[in-house]
């Protein structure tokens, strides 16, 4: 899910006409990739034309130029590279390719820092800034289940960049039991499983500390709004920590934890 840079994804996105070459430029995990992404559906691109290089080494570049030696099945081609790490022979191999652009070819470029100033110079450059708070909590809240108060701590220092807001606080254990109660509470199966899949020992132990501080009513690390309401469901939540404490065998507790709160839902 994308979530601001409204003016880069508005001078991108159709009607307007993608230039031959865009430097998306910015810190980490600020939604650049999620940008290229979403454009690169929006003007129908066909997956047998696109590209993805995350690292351009000289193999990278030698793929981008065999795709680029072909004509597209759809409206155009279409790389989605990052420059980031680029060996120089590649830089030059790239840069061949964008002082004439191929016919009917596009490319999506990414980095952290400077580049050439020749590539530069070539494409139209987008400057993108970290998130707001306020865009952070949302992304937190709607693709990492997280709760709200959780979310807008997490937002508060996490500098506009959601590698920061995934690692703060207690980090992602403390995010896997919250998600997972959150889960639980609202029956979303998919996201049950998809925190399941991942669980481990730390999050066993720190779900064990949330029903003490549950029962207890002392919160420390984690709030009374954090259990999503299963306090109110003694049976479902009693087979939730019984899920939890599998935490050697994950995958396998997953299927047979969710099996089990299913049937007590019914």
């Amino acid at each position: 899910m994308l979530v601001g840079h409204d003016n880069v994804l508005a001078a991108l996105m159709p009607p307007a006409q993608l230039p031959p070459v865009v430097l998306l430029s910015g810190p980490p995990h600020i939604g650049k990739t999620t940008l290229a992404f979403t454009v690169a559906r929006a003007h129908k691109v066909e997956p047998a034309d696109q590209l993805e290089v995350w690292k351009l080494n000289v193999d990278g570049a030698a793929k981008i130029s065999r795709l680029m030696a072909t004509a597209p099945f759809g409206p155009f081609k279409l790389v989605v590279a990052s420059l980031d790490g680029a060996s120089p022979e590649a830089l030059n191999s790239l840069l061949k390719l964008l002082e004439e652009p191929p016919p009917r070819s596009h490319f999506l470029l990414m980095t952290e820092s400077k580049t050439l100033l020749t590539i530069e110079s070539r494409a139209t450059v987008y400057r993108m800034g970290v998130l707001r708070d306020e865009q952070v909590q949302h992304i937190l809240i709607a693709k990492f289940g997280m709760t709200p108060d959780n979310a807008a701590n997490a937002a508060r220092t996490a500098g506009g960049r959601m590698d920061r807001a995934l690692s703060e606080e207690d980090g992602q254990a403390r995010i896997a039991v919250t998600t997972l109660l959150k889960a639980t509470a609202e029956g979303n199966e998919d996201l049950f499983s998809n925190v399941m899949a991942k669980w481990g020992r730390d999050e066993a132990a720190l779900l064990m500390t949330w029903a003490h501080e549950n029962t207890t009513l002392r919160y420390r690390f984690f709030s009374a709004a954090d259990g999503s309401g299963l306090q109110n469901q003694p049976a479902v939540l009693a087979r939730v920590l019984k899920a939890g404490r599998s935490g050697a065998r994950p995958k396998i507790a997953a299927k047979l934890a969710l099996l089990d709160i299913l049937e007590v839902r019914r």
